[in-house]
């Protein structure tokens, strides 16, 4: 009996490793990218990003904005708020996000043909954001609790070693905010930024590739690192989207009254 039960339990543990193996994946996986999206806050922050969009027949459109964020240490909540400079008949738009950690994100936009602020309900997230191929949901930050997440392999991008992560939504509710089905992120082992990613519709098949360069340290205080260029190409339209940071300033002691819905339509830019 006694050696029945040894052959049993050296069964068991043969049959149960793989899936311990799986699950201590997925747990660093997910230790991963919640690295990766706290390396992608600062507490404050004030920057201009220029847009650019092409489509298939060459046809060009551009934008700039302005981005001030604010990440109070002792909130579950990141503030982000985005004001358009260009084009001219854009400028005077406002959006203010409150990404939180606990709970779903909140967004509102003002333009002045509304004359007021108006909340963006979720199934809004997806729309283009400025005409580009980058959409207002990608203007918030993804909680880590909206995935599961699974550590695929290790792989080099522009000769910098990477995790490879699949990133699954957890329900349906979560995969029509974002409009993706999955997500494969390729996220550097050095400073824990996305240098490559995958996006797939609903249907499984592939909609999006990102591709990011041009990443240097911008904070030597904290040893913050960030991507001044990202890009995306919708490979089923052929249309593709840039986007380029200039101007950053890590340390711009911003007020606290700029991220709040009543000022969207007061502070002018």
């Amino acid at each position: 009996m006694r050696k029945y039960s040894q052959t049993f339990i050296l069964l068991l543990f043969i049959v149960l490793l793989p899936v311990k193996m799986a699950a201590q994946k997925e747990i660093f996986a997910k230790e991963i990218m919640a690295k990766s999206l706290e390396t992608g806050k600062f507490a404050e922050l004030d920057m201009i990003s220029v847009f650019k969009t092409l489509d298939k027949k060459g046809h060009e459109k551009t934008g700039k904005v302005r981005i001030l964020s604010k990440s109070p240490a002792k909130e579950k909540l990141d503030k982000r708020r985005i004001s358009i400079v260009e084009p001219d008949e854009m400028k005077g738009t406002h959006i203010l996000i409150y990404d939180y950690t606990d709970k779903p994100d909140e967004m509102w936009v003002y333009m002045p043909a509304l004359k007021e602020p108006r909340k963006i309900v979720s199934n809004k997230m997806t729309k283009s954001f400025m005409g580009s191929e980058f959409t207002l949901g990608d203007m918030s930050v993804p909680r880590v609790s909206d995935f599961n997440f699974k550590l695929l392999k290790s792989d080099k991008v522009d000769g910098a070693d990477c995790w490879v992560i699949e990133c699954i939504p957890v329900n349906k509710t979560v995969q029509n905010r974002i409009n993706y089905s999955k997500e494969i992120l390729y996220i550097d082992k050095s400073h824990y930024i996305t240098r490559k990613g995958e996006f797939f519709d609903k249907k499984g098949k592939l909609v999006k590739k990102l591709s990011v360069s041009d990443i240097k340290k911008i904070d030597p205080s904290t040893n913050a690192w960030m991507a001044l260029h990202m890009a995306i190409e919708n490979v089923q339209t052929g249309r593709k989207s840039e986007i380029k940071m200039e101007d950053i300033n890590v340390h711009p002691k911003l007020k606290d009254d700029l991220f709040t819905v009543e000022s969207l339509q007061k502070v002018e830019e």
